[in-house]
């Protein structure tokens, strides 16, 4: 892909992102590696935080292989980093949702986190 190309794929990207979302009842949670690297405790707290502030939805939202888009990055409430490494999609996909069951059991006190 040339620069325009890709220039036009992150754009499409970020418009398909942010049509997806309600803004006002939505909170996007954008992942990057350059992002806030936090830990699962600190995740688990993310979520009561959403919750108790009424949020309805956490929207996150893991970069295209030229990552997101600058209407993206300005729309996100957070921007929080999964590891410094870069990942694609599927393992993306794996650790997110590994780190959300790990902070739920966290909120609820289970044993899976310790």
């Amino acid at each position: 892909m040339n620069a325009k190309e890709v220039e036009i794929a992150v754009k499409t990207e970020a418009d398909r992102v942010l049509k997806a979302i309600i803004p006002t009842t939505d909170r996007l949670i954008v992942l990057d590696e350059r992002g806030t690297h936090i830990s699962s405790e600190e995740m688990a707290d993310m979520l009561l935080k959403a919750s108790d502030d009424g949020c309805s939805c956490l929207v996150f939202a893991i970069g295209g292989p030229y990552g997101h888009g600058g209407a993206v990055r300005e729309a996100a409430f957070q921007t929080v980093s999964l590891s410094k490494m870069v990942m694609n999609h599927q393992v993306a996909n794996v650790v997110l949702l590994e780190q959300l069951y790990r902070a739920w059991t966290i909120l609820k006190n289970e044993p899976y986190h310790h």
